[in-house]
């Protein structure tokens, strides 16, 4: 399906396995240079290996946690590396939900609403602005 973003560029974050995997596929399929983002390195880098037939490449891997203070940052600055300066698309595909126990403290709030929304938005704040500048980009969000 032609779906007329050859060339374009996206970063993809939980892209070791599941809906970010098979996103990062078919935007691959599309033409699209992908950068697959996860917290290990093995689990991508097997990702990365089914992907190097596709007609947007080898994606570029880049590790880290959203999560994590400075992560979004980190993710940010190698996907931009790796893609030539710009992130055309941006798929917030981290995300989940735990048990809730009568343990459920604000710690377990905390690190829920980190994982499924903070960890989005400090991202989406740090691609944003290369995306204006160009006029043009796409956010997809996946919770």
């Amino acid at each position: 399906m032609k779906l007329g973003l050859e060339g374009r560029t996206a970063l993809i974050t939980a892209a070791s396995g599941g809906i970010g995997n098979g996103i990062a596929a078919a935007l691959a399929d599309a033409g699209v240079h992908v950068a697959i983002s996860g917290r290990t390195a093995a689990a991508l880098d097997q990702v990365a290996g089914r992907m190097a037939s596709c007609s947007g490449g080898r994606p570029a891997i880049v590790v880290g946690d959203v999560c994590a203070k400075g992560g979004p940052a980190q993710i940010a600055a190698k996907a931009l590396a790796a893609l030539g300066g710009r992130v055309d698309i941006l798929v917030n595909n981290a995300g989940g939900a735990r048990p809730i126990t009568d343990k459920a403290d604000d710690a377990f709030w905390d690190e829920a609403l980190t994982l499924n929304f903070l960890a989005a938005r400090r991202l989406t704040d740090l691609i944003v602005p290369g995306m204006k500048a160009q006029n043009w980009g796409r956010i997809v969000n996946i919770s």
